[in-house]
């Protein structure tokens, strides 16, 4: 996630994009967009936050409260692909 965060010259749009698609196509969008934002987690590599972010339980957004994720929250309407 560094490369697409910090190593590119994409804008802060294309990053917000690819942000949102790489947690949509998680079994737990919310819980891997928590992941990527959480600076509580050191994570050794990138790899090890993507697979972290893989091995989340599913959840789908349906469920998630309100309090949690937004109404209109991108991810509410996003699915995977």
């Amino acid at each position: 996630m560094n490369v697409i965060m910090c190593r590119t010259g994409a804008t802060s749009e294309q990053i917000n994009q690819a942000l949102m698609r790489f947690c949509a196509n998680c079994p737990d969008p919310v819980g891997a967009m928590d992941l990527v934002v959480s600076d509580l987690t050191p994570w050794g590599s990138d790899e090890e936050l993507v697979d972290a972010a893989l091995a989340l339980p599913p959840r789908d957004v349906r469920d998630v409260p309100f309090s949690k994720l937004l109404p209109m929250h991108p991810l509410r309407n996003m699915g995977p692909g």
